[in-house]
């Protein structure tokens, strides 16, 4: 027989992730328009530092675009290592993703990137 007392923390335990893994769940079958943060021609820029070594920069912007007649946000992302860690690990990369402006639902996802580690 199974002592209460013993499994009460167990118990207790397992009724709170219960409530955590409910509250996890996303139904995409029919998402609502949300109130977005941000608009197409938004953009912003990164740069990546060890101390006072550039390390790489990163820029990502939003434009209007349409795909398949609906209007969606273009996301574009790019970022490339620079000066002395573009010796030993050369990086350029470019993102692109396509969402729905109103329900923020992605549409179609790019990636280019470009890698080269040097033969030493």
């Amino acid at each position: 027989m199974m002592d209460i007392k013993k499994n009460k923390p167990f118990i207790f335990l397992l009724f709170c992730f219960s409530f955590i893994l409910k509250g996890q769940e996303a139904d995409v079958s029919d998402p609502v328009e949300k109130i977005v943060p941000f608009k197409a021609g938004e953009w912003f820029g990164f740069r990546i530092h060890y101390g006072i070594f550039n390390a790489s920069y990163a820029t990502l912007s939003l434009t209007q675009d349409t795909i398949n007649g609906i209007p969606v946000i273009h996301a574009k992302g790019y970022g490339k290592t620079t000066g002395l860690a573009r010796w030993f690990f050369k990086v350029e990369d470019h993102y692109d993703s396509f969402f729905d402006e109103k329900k923020i639902i992605p549409y179609h996802f790019i990636r280019d990137k470009l890698i080269a580690i040097p033969k030493i």
